[in-house]
């Protein structure tokens, strides 16, 4: 067991590592902001190192408790994967039908592969909810001063931050000192006006949160808690424009055209033609005619037609090639809640396959396109160069 002389040590050792934490959750703070942004969905975020007194309680609860994990040798040698809420973040949501879907974002912002079950989902009898995410800075990009720290996540609403606040400073830093009985019952009064409270939440108020797709959001009461936005044919053209001449392709994925797609399907629209002799689509707009082409991986092309004819309506190929990418879920794992989009520009140098690409995403709130640098970018692009020799060698 942990001696009041070794809990010392620790702590003198993390005093002299604090700053390293300190930058590790701001970094973790910085990343959500814009994935947070990327995702439409708002949240309030904070950062911050565990502070040494409140890390010398935990541990002497810890030791008291006789947890076989905090042991010496350990907290001396890496405090943080024993302790790994040294570095912390926390994003508050604004209704609590939205911690599930902003979890989400955490998870697909940072890999967490090396736990196979990384998050905790806590509903405490005490009436404390929160979802917590333990995210490890293990990639090529993160600074090597803050390499391989854990950071914890907590997600929870803002009704629930300030119950749990209540409760953790009641409770959980009650240092030997139980709480009394009129205490407790107040502390249930509030949990229950809580969830008294959430649950009359009317459906509108949801709508503090700007429209994101619907993989990314968790469902409540049989309804989607976020209505999804879906790409027209004008955002198609305006996202290909969006420089002019300057790029010659636009990527998307196609669960983003599916108001777009589906009627094609169904034989009720207008607006795309089958291209006579290749599995395409042509549609004008603003005076001029593109040409959208399916992946079956679930992406799609949209270029500038030069020659091609419009065919007939039922083009088997078009056609089949329009369904299996609508219903193409290989990628669905990696994509964020944000509608992205990819122009594809010309090879960046001679001999090169590598091509110029300028990352989007379309905000539904403007009805246009702008940079996205989200982490999920370099994770997708691999991906869409996959499907893009296909896309070129067919025209």
């Amino acid at each position: 067991m942990l001696t009041e002389d070794q809990i010392g040590q620790v702590i003198d050792t993390y005093r002299l590592q604090m700053a390293r934490y300190e930058a590790a959750a701001r970094f973790v703070e910085q990343r959500l902001r814009r994935e947070f942004r990327a995702a439409a969905l708002p949240v309030l975020l904070s950062s911050r190192a565990k502070h040494p007194e409140d890390l010398r309680e935990k541990l002497r609860r810890r030791a008291a408790d006789g947890d076989p994990r905090y042991e010496f040798a350990p907290l001396m040698s890496d405090v943080n994967r024993i302790v790994t809420d040294v570095a912390g973040c926390r994003a508050i949501v604004y209704d609590p039908r939205l911690e599930m879907p902003a979890a989400q974002v955490v998870q697909r912002a940072f890999v967490l592969e090396h736990d196979p079950d990384p998050d905790e989902v806590h509903r405490k009898p005490s009436g404390y909810r929160a979802t917590h995410l333990l995210v490890p800075l293990v990639h090529a990009e993160v600074e090597a001063s803050i390499r391989d720290a854990i950071c914890e996540v907590q997600v929870t609403s803002i009704a629930s931050h300030v119950f749990n606040e209540l409760e953790h400073d009641i409770r959980y830093k009650m240092k030997g000192v139980e709480p009394g009985e009129r205490v407790g019952r107040n502390l249930e009064d509030r949990a229950w006006a809580h969830d008294a409270v959430w649950r009359r939440v009317p459906n509108p108020c949801v709508q503090l949160a700007r429209p994101t797709d619907a993989p990314e959001a968790r469902y409540h009461g049989g309804r989607p808690v976020m209505q999804a936005h879906q790409l027209s044919l004008d955002d198609l053209a305006r996202g290909l424009e969006h420089f002019g001449e300057r790029y010659d392709a636009l990527d998307v994925f196609t669960r983003s055209l599916k108001a777009v797609g589906q009627p094609v399907l169904e034989q009720r629209s207008g607006d795309l033609h089958s291209v006579l002799g290749e599995p395409a689509f042509l549609f004008e707009r603003n005076g001029r005619v593109y040409k959208l082409r399916f992946h079956p991986s679930g992406i799609a092309r949209v270029t500038r037609a030069a020659e091609e004819r419009s065919g007939p309506t039922e083009n088997p190929g078009a056609l089949g090639s329009l369904d299996e990418a609508l219903h193409a879920t290989v990628l669905d794992p990696l994509l964020p809640s944000a509608i992205l989009g990819f122009l594809v520009g010309e090879l960046l140098a001679e001999g090169s396959d590598t091509r110029r690409v300028f990352p989007m995403c379309f905000d539904p709130q403007i009805q246009d396109w702008r940079f996205y640098d989200g982490s999920v970018a370099p994770k997708l692009r691999e991906k869409r160069r996959e499907a893009d020799s296909a896309l070129r060698a067919a025209g």
